[in-house]
């Protein structure tokens, strides 16, 4: 990492700005934070609900207002469950796997609030279920953006995935590099799956794992108290 100062703004001496370079401190954070999931517990919306072969159990979990796109509260995304490898669809925890398309292809974006603010995000893992007595796959690509106030977005990533291996809960992680300060966390799908042959694409999810860090309140502290004392040092 370099920086390269451009101005010091010392501008009191006749022939150019010859004045002392001073810096109060220089802090690099987010790179030996501890990573924690801060998808868990966070209220997530869609921007078109999940449909899939007409049926219901491919939604969420039954939360107020789920007949319309919208705030769902800890859904099936973030609730830590997936659904168990060798097992179709319509058996075990069937509330756990939320899936889009037929009759149509369906895109979707799903926007999480993680309720604070977070470097973000450092890595994120997809929770996809393939089924292939239901012609259904994993998503093929997604774009990641951030955001601290819910509107704006910024994009950071888009990722290819591949296919999985064969039948079952498999998880498919989206690295990111550089994390940015960001409260939302936004994942755009194309509608598009990734098992071939498969007219409309159709796609499932069961858990969505967004890995981020936050600065220690000591940290944020020093960070502060440095930025504070350059201004002061500048002032001078």
């Amino acid at each position: 990492m370099r920086l390269t100062i451009t101005d010091n703004h010392f501008e009191r001496r006749r022939g150019g700005e010859r004045g002392p370079r001073r810096l109060g401190e220089v802090k690099f954070l987010g790179s030996d934070l501890p990573l924690v999931n801060a998808s868990a517990g966070a209220t997530y919306s869609y921007t078109t609900l999940p449909t899939f072969s007409g049926g219901t159990f491919y939604l969420d979990d039954p939360h107020p207002g789920y007949a319309t796109a919208g705030d769902y509260g800890v859904g099936d995304l973030n609730d830590g469950v997936t659904h168990p490898n060798g097992s179709a669809p319509t058996t075990g925890p069937v509330n756990s796997i939320v899936g889009w398309g037929d009759p149509a292809s369906i895109a979707t974006d799903i926007t999480f609030d993680l309720g604070d603010t977070f470097y973000v995000p450092e890595q994120i893992v997809l929770g996809s279920h393939l089924w292939a007595a239901f012609a259904n796959g994993a998503p093929d690509s997604v774009t990641v953006r951030s955001s601290m106030d819910g509107s704006i977005f910024t994009d950071l990533t888009t990722a290819t995935l591949g296919a999985p291996a064969g039948d079952g809960h498999w998880d498919l992680a989206v690295p990111i590099e550089g994390a940015s300060a960001a409260r939302f966390v936004q994942l755009s799908f194309d509608g598009g799956a990734v098992l071939t042959g498969n007219t409309p694409n159709k796609w499932m999810l069961d858990e969505i794992t967004i890995l981020a860090s936050v600065p220690e309140p000591s940290r944020a502290m020093l960070l502060l108290l440095g930025v504070a004392g350059f201004a002061l040092r500048r002032r001078r």
